[in-house]
């Protein structure tokens, strides 16, 4: 509903996208099993992104260089460049670009390895809404009641998405509280007897050296 009619439909292209959309799921899936198995070590999110890269570096490079390849190499901005200033900007847009792919990609990790897939999913929708609100703001694009209608029921999935996380954490804090407490006085009951049995020997110890 938020995005009917802003493209012409494509079967072939609405598959595909399907497909990714289900890949990443999955990938989200494992990245959070395995970011949030303390025996593997990769909490930290560099450390996973050390592991990851490189084979996602080789399962995209053969493509970029098939689909790309011959269009970059050819181009003057960049290796055929005449103008040595103008190669400069273009490897610092680059370069800029690399530095905010690899912080998005580390606030990825640090999110899925102390929360879930579901919540990086909801932020994902959230970051869309932004884009599309600065589109609308900035670009001055349409928006049909209909899309509008589809970005209030987003906006109320997500209030209700964080509304029940609070909650639930809320219920998990509690709970450990109370257990916490009843060790607690389980403790008590345990070491105090001990504790005055002790004392007590202590002191019988004590009256008979003085006599």
């Amino acid at each position: 509903m938020f995005v009917y009619h802003s493209t012409q439909f494509n079967l072939m292209g609405f598959l595909l996208v399907l497909g990714a959309s289900c890949l990443s799921g999955v990938r989200w899936c494992l990245s959070q099993m395995i970011t949030q198995k303390s025996e593997l070590g990769l909490q930290n999110p560099i450390d996973m992104i050390y592991h990851i890269q490189p084979w996602m570096i080789v399962g995209l490079m053969p493509l970029s260089i098939y689909f790309e390849g011959t269009t970059l190499g050819a181009t003057e901005q960049f290796f055929r460049y005449s103008d040595l200033r103008q190669l400069a900007s273009n490897c610092g847009l680059v370069l800029l670009g690399a530095v905010l792919a690899f912080l998005l990609e580390s606030s990825e990790y640090l999110l899925i390895s102390t929360t879930s897939s579901l919540t990086l999913s909801v932020a994902g929708i959230f970051k869309e809404l932004c884009t599309i609100y600065l589109a609308v703001k900035i670009n001055h694009n349409e928006l049909t009641p209909l899309n509008t209608v589809g970005f209030v029921l987003c906006l109320l999935g997500i209030t209700v998405h964080v509304v029940l996380k609070a909650l639930d954490n809320r219920d998990e804090n509690s709970s450990s509280s109370s257990s916490s407490y009843a060790g607690l006085s389980t403790r008590e009951d345990t070491t105090l007897p001990l504790m005055m049995k002790a004392f007590d020997d202590t002191s019988s110890n004590e009256e008979e050296d003085f006599v």
